[in-house]
């Protein structure tokens, strides 16, 4: 059972935080992680271990974020595709009005870290929702068929 934490320590553990993360060390401990790393080995491994002990609950968890940054993106874009108004969430995706979202994936890792760099820019006018079909018809052919409908 975890205890419970003051809203004082909270804040102290914040900015201690904060301070070694700046310092180029790791967040949790203050040691020096190895090149590349943002965490030492000790930390990074007690971090995957729990992680691999409580999956169903980091997981619930991770989606239950991704849902929250979603509906913010959806409430400033719109609930459903630019194209052609399909509004089942389901069938909605992201997409980059002149391209360059393969090269941003692969840097931002997750759909969360994509969805945060969207709010963090002020929800940019480069980025557009589009339903699954139109997205990929823009990818592969350059165009949606919905547009050269009569």
């Amino acid at each position: 059972m975890m205890r419970k934490v003051s809203d004082t320590e909270k804040a102290r553990m914040r900015e201690r935080y904060s301070a070694f993360k700046a310092a180029g060390l790791c967040p949790q401990c203050g040691k020096q992680p190895q090149a590349g790393m943002i965490m030492c080995t000790d930390c990074n491994e007690k971090r995957l271990a729990w992680h691999e002990r409580n999956r169903a609950r980091s997981n619930a968890s991770a989606r239950a974020l991704r849902e929250k940054l979603w509906d913010r993106v959806l409430v400033a874009y719109g609930p459903y595709c630019s194209c052609c108004s399909e509004a089942r969430r389901e069938f909605l995706t992201v997409d980059h009005v002149n391209g360059g979202g393969r090269a941003e994936r692969a840097l931002l890792r997750t759909t969360a870290m994509m969805l945060r760099k969207i709010i963090k820019d002020s929800f940019p006018p480069t980025i557009r929702i589009l339903c699954m079909n139109c997205n990929l018809s823009y990818g592969v052919r350059g165009y949606c068929p919905h547009q050269k409908e009569p």
